[in-house]
């Protein structure tokens, strides 16, 4: 086990207000997240945008 003090922490709010954006974010900024993973994500969402965009709907 971490020697590291824990928190819970709940977040709560309306539908698309940004409550997974905001936690990602803080995860980031605490670095807890490695900037290389945020990279990787970066860059599978700008290839699935592109892959939205070209194909027929």
């Amino acid at each position: 086990m971490s020697d590291k003090p824990h928190q819970n922490l709940a977040v709560i709010g309306h539908v698309d207000h940004g409550k997974s954006t905001m936690v990602g974010r803080l995860l980031f900024e605490t670095g807890s997240v490695p900037e290389h993973v945020i990279e990787q994500y970066r860059e599978e969402a700008e290839e699935r945008a592109k892959a939205a965009s070209s194909s027929p709907t």
